[in-house]
């Protein structure tokens, strides 16, 4: 049953005014401001040491993965905080830029991916396509966004999810040029264009139904637990 609402209200009622932050709620908020920046810059300058360096002389990346991660959950945490039990209005502004700066990171590295397909010669080196460390810096940045997302109450991801679609249809109109208008190429390269398609249609397809997803998969530990 719903709960019927008055249809008056008192004119007399006293009006609820928005208190001054205090001196805790600014520590609060810079101090995840900071933790959040200082892991996004940290993981994209990661990401583009993982991918630009020689597979001989790429650093390992399992130590500063682990900083990072306990870096960006602590700013995650004290940033979800401040914005729902002290009702920052500053910091969820800054999640939703730092959102799509994630999704122009996600988008760099997709169409870098592709153009490394395209360009790949006939009787070239394996190791001049796009391989794992791409699907885990995608992968990485699509749990970025969700996360993130999260922060912000109703902050919704279809405009990242339709950028996602726009890129991937770019995607197929290259793909369609490479191997139709200009002819074969080595056997096997159409499958990394295809795992790429895949993938990013199947993050597009997540953020898009985002709190379905969610909800189920909460529902479903829930009754487990």
């Amino acid at each position: 049953m719903t709960q019927k609402v008055p249809p008056f209200i008192e004119e007399t009622a006293p009006q609820v005014r928005q208190a001054q932050p205090s001196l805790g709620d600014v520590v609060m908020m810079g101090f995840g401001w900071t933790l959040l920046t200082v892991a996004l810059l940290g993981g994209a300058y990661l990401a583009y040491r993982y991918l630009t360096d020689q597979s001989e002389n790429r650093l390992a990346v399992a130590a500063p993965l682990l900083i990072l991660g306990f870096t960006y959950l602590a700013g995650w945490v004290v940033s979800l905080l401040s914005i729902r039990r002290r009702n920052d209005l500053i910091l969820p502004l800054v999640v939703q830029v730092y959102t799509y700066a994630v999704l122009g990171g996600i988008l760099l590295v997709y169409f870098r991916a592709m153009y490394k397909i395209f360009v790949f010669p006939v009787n070239g080196d394996a190791n001049l396509l796009p391989g794992n460390a791409n699907f885990f810096v995608l992968f990485a940045g699509f749990i970025l966004l969700v996360t993130l997302s999260l922060l912000v109450d109703k902050f919704y991801l279809k405009i990242h999810a339709i950028a996602l679609l726009i890129a991937a249809a770019i995607h197929l109109v290259i793909a369609v040029y490479h191997y139709v208008f200009i002819g074969a190429q080595p056997a096997g390269l159409v499958s990394f264009d295809v795992y790429y398609l895949l993938f990013v249609l199947g993050m597009s397809f997540f953020l898009f139904r985002r709190y379905r997803f969610l909800r189920q998969i909460i529902g479903r530990l829930s009754k487990r637990g």
